[in-house]
């Protein structure tokens, strides 16, 4: 018996072998690329998360709600799967979040054995082999390319997805698949990468940190979230407090209802929610830091951002009483505000600053950093602030109003900054 296999990635070459394991069956491996396991390679930043030993059928999600895994899970489960790995003669290791990889920590590790372990007299390798049809014989299938045709009488299809496409992902088994009647259901990305328009992210390359990533729309489902934290990763010691969102330049007649609430929800009250989680906790042991990240949008008016300006204002008013409230207890836990001018992250586009320069995120965020490490009370990102933003409070009440407007309002410009707001686009 013949058996053919389309795709030499991780799927393909496995069940190469499983196959080649029945003596009377030769195995026919096709894989377009020249040369078989690329994207295995890249797999767990180049050091190939094998499996997980907490793997099983809860973890997977979709429309069957884990059916499809557990079917494969039942019959085939990580412990087959790590003895499977010793046999071919790799030597595994699993770290403590319960991802194995090879004991080397390199991926090419598990490709070289894949490959070893492939040099059997009943399979032979077809690279730069890519199929562009399949017949359905009486008896088996033809596969084609422009130059040959090639029968098996059992074929297995194992091209993989879509993802990786440097590394030859394609949708070539789909189009293969469906040609033969088969459906598909709705492609959906499962990792994806988070864009930057920071040079210094491709530093960051392979790095990995244990954290969460959750919407939180509700006290409930905060609390749910912080729950989780405690248990799977530990007390927090640091909350920094960043959420924020500007709708847009109009004049407060033209804002609406839901502007109003979805700007005071997110600016406003989620850092408040998020805090009173925390802070219990830290005050009963001591310790930790809370760092609120307000604007200088809360130390003067501005006209235009009035919503944004209100909530940024709150916050601020809030932060610092907290601040108060702790140290009154002689608490150890410290509270700091951070009040930046504008930062180019893309939130503000189109704001226009004649005389002050718009900041960096770069330069933002070690300040924030370092006001935390230096306990910092209220803290004005200083560098790029008009020295007078010191002194709004005291030049308010001491200045008569139209002297103060002109004064921030037109020589600063602060006033007409959000003239040409766009923001995201």
């Amino acid at each position: 018996m013949i058996v053919g296999i389309i795709g030499g990635g991780a799927s393909g070459m496995a069940a190469a072998l499983a196959a080649a394991e029945h003596p009377n069956v030769q195995v026919l491996l096709f894989e377009r690329q020249a040369r078989l396991g690329r994207k295995l390679q890249a797999t767990g930043n180049g050091r190939c998360n094998l499996t997980n030993i907490h793997a099983n059928a809860a973890h997977y999600y979709g429309a069957d709600q884990g059916k499809f895994a557990s079917a494969a899970l039942e019959r085939y489960d990580v412990e087959n799967t790590l003895d499977w790995f010793s046999e071919l003669g790799l030597y595994t290791v699993a770290e403590a979040s319960g991802r194995v990889y090879p004991y080397s920590d390199q991926a090419n590790s598990v490709v070289d054995v894949l490959r070893l372990a492939l040099c059997k007299p009943n399979i032979q390798l077809l690279t730069g082999f890519e199929v562009q049809k399949i017949r359905r014989e009486d008896c088996g299938f033809s596969i084609m390319t422009p130059e040959e045709t090639v029968y098996c009488d059992k074929l297995i299809i194992a091209c993989g997805g879509i993802a990786g496409t440097k590394l030859g992902g394609s949708m070539a088994g789909y189009k293969l698949l469906a040609k033969l009647g088969h459906h598909s259901t709705r492609l959906r990305p499962t990792l994806v990468q988070l864009k930057s328009p920071w040079g210094g992210v491709a530093g960051l390359k392979g790095v990995r940190a244990n954290c969460k990533a959750t919407i939180l729309h509700d006290d409930k489902a905060v609390a749910e979230a912080y729950s989780r934290v405690k248990s799977e990763v530990g007390q927090v010691d640091i909350l920094i407090n960043c959420a924020g969102i500007i709708t847009s330049n109009k004049t407060f007649d033209h804002c609406t209802t839901e502007e109003i609430h979805r700007t005071m929800a997110i600016n406003t009250v989620a850092p408040m929610v998020v805090a009173l989680q925390v802070l219990p906790d830290m005050i009963a042991r001591n310790s930790g830091h809370i760092c609120n990240i307000s604007s200088a949008g809360g130390l003067i008016s501005n006209p235009r951002m009035s919503v944004y300006a209100a909530s940024k204002w709150a916050v601020i008013g809030w932060s610092d009483s907290v601040r108060i409230e702790l140290e009154q207890m002689k608490s150890s836990v410290k509270v700091t505000t951070i009040a930046p001018y504008y930062i180019k992250t893309g939130m503000f586009e189109g704001v226009k600053s004649p005389i002050v320069p718009l900041m960096e995120p770069e330069y933002a965020a070690r300040h924030i950093i370092r006001s935390i490490e230096r306990n910092k009370r209220v803290s004005v990102i200083t560098r790029l602030i008009p020295f007078p933003y010191h002194f709004v409070r005291l030049m308010q009440g001491i200045l008569p109003t139209k002297l103060f407007d002109w004064f921030f309002g037109e020589v600063f410009g602060i006033y007409h900054s959000m003239d040409n707001f766009t923001g995201r686009q």
